[in-house]
């Protein structure tokens, strides 16, 4: 992860193997495929935007206030992000867009993500990225690929990425790239 006074960079380098890539329809259900995620939460902020991507480029993200879900399994303050502003992110895989069928030998594939700083505005005012200190994490996934896994940076209680309370901290230096 890198960052400028423009925006965030993400670079993911993957090992993996039965890799299914079949989602391409923004904010469809792309952690069903082989899949990267990184839920932010700015300084201050009531929330936390989850960016997950699957191996194809396909994005899905959201802001989310409130993770708990209700009665009927919608979580209680979930905010689409207007696809217009989701088009502001660049995304580059190293694999096709549609993966079908599924890659079964180990494979490795990159994927990079730039995020610029003013996407962030429409739901928190941004302070200064250098010094400042953000909450975060990283995650892998494949919840329906045929050997479904799930991984994370930071430990989780439950089989559950929704926890911001185990988010661990990014501190963004003052050298900017």
């Amino acid at each position: 992860m890198l960052y400028n006074n423009r925006g965030i960079y993400l670079l993911y380098r993957v090992k993996d193997r039965f890799v299914r890539s079949v989602h391409t329809e923004y904010n469809a259900k792309v952690h069903e495929d082989s899949c990267v995620e990184c839920f932010l939460q700015p300084p201050d902020a009531p929330g936390y935007y989850n960016f997950e991507v699957n191996a194809g480029g396909t994005l899905h993200v959201n802001y989310i206030i409130d993770p708990h879900r209700d009665e009927n399994g919608k979580r209680k303050d979930m905010r689409p992000v207007p696809a217009e502003l989701a088009a502001t992110l660049q995304i580059r895989s190293s694999l096709p867009r549609v993966i079908e069928p599924e890659i079964r030998e180990k494979l490795n594939w990159s994927l990079s993500l730039y995020i610029p700083l003013d996407f962030f505005a429409c739901h928190s005012p941004l302070p200064a990225l250098p010094g400042s200190r953000w909450r975060a994490n990283f995650y892998k996934c494949g919840d329906k690929t045929s050997h479904p896994h799930w991984g994370s940076w930071q430990a989780l209680d439950i089989l559950n990425f929704h926890q911001p309370e185990s988010f661990g901290i990014l501190e963004f230096d003052g050298q900017q790239t």
